[in-house]
């Protein structure tokens, strides 16, 4: 299933649910989930958006220059 993923044959979403098949819903969400409680990106489709600002990002040749230790901060803010 991922060698179809990568090579495009497989969409997105056939390739999450045939991953939830075989390792089960608990194992694919814990290898997943980023975050805890409120925070968990999981649960975006389930809650409604509080802070809907937007992010103010740096063009792409900017962003090619940045580190990680940049980018994260950059996201967290």
């Amino acid at each position: 299933v991922s060698k179809s993923y990568v090579e495009g044959t497989t969409s997105l979403e056939e390739y999450i649910s045939s991953l939830k098949a075989t390792v089960g819903l608990g194992v694919l969400v814990e290898a997943v989930g980023i975050g805890n409680e409120k925070g968990d990106l999981t649960r975006l489709g389930v809650e409604p958006a509080k802070n809907s600002r937007a992010l103010k990002t740096p063009t792409c040749k900017a962003l090619a220059s940045l580190e990680p230790s940049d980018i994260i901060q950059s996201l967290t803010g």
